[in-house]
């Protein structure tokens, strides 16, 4: 009886522990145990974006790379593009300075919204970041109108000067056109 128990728990336990086994496995999330040599994963980047501009139609975007830590990532290209009515605009392509700062104009005028994108691809040592902004360019003010007849309310010095020359010019087209008449009657009767 001792072999046949023997035999009949073999199995049994074998199948056990498999299932223990796969368990684990999947308890891990299946995860391999990591080798010696294997290449660690990319750090992680933060890119901070900061739009700016004046009303004489010229702005930048600023871009800021930077590790968790702040420490500034430098020679890194950093793309900008902007949405337009027809799709996306490539406004450059710029590698970051000493300080993890990569800047490119882009116009901008009156009245407008503008949306950027930066993106940074990544690198062997860092994971890709993106970062959008948005920027309202204030409205141009629109120009004074000169003083004259076509503001709402017209100078009334200028109006009685106005009035006054016009009244003249009209008042001798009126006198010349009578003397005419007269001079007509005249010659009529003579």
């Amino acid at each position: 009886m001792r072999r046949r128990l023997h035999w009949s728990l073999g199995p049994g336990l074998a199948l056990v522990l498999v299932f223990w086994l796969a368990g684990a496995g999947f308890a891990s999330g299946g995860a391999k145990p990591a080798t010696p040599g294997a290449a660690a994963p990319p750090k992680t980047a933060s890119l901070a974006l900061q739009l700016s501009g004046d009303a004489a139609g010229t702005g930048t975007a600023k871009a800021h790379l930077s590790d968790l830590q702040r420490t500034p990532i430098k020679g890194a290209a950093v793309q900008f593009t902007r949405e337009t009515a027809f799709g996306y605009l490539v406004l450059g392509r710029v590698a970051t300075d000493g300080d993890g700062i990569a800047r490119v104009e882009l116009p901008v005028y009156p009245g407008q919204q503008v949306e950027v994108t930066a993106r940074f691809a990544g690198s062997g040592e860092f994971a890709p970041a993106s970062a959008r902004a948005t920027y309202a360019v204030p409205p141009q003010a629109m120009p004074a109108r000169p003083n004259g007849l076509i503001t709402p309310y017209p100078n009334p010095l200028f109006m009685a000067i106005l009035g006054t020359v016009v009244g003249g010019i009209w008042f001798t087209y009126g006198v010349v056109f009578w003397t005419l008449g007269r001079i007509r009657r005249a010659g009529r009767t003579a």
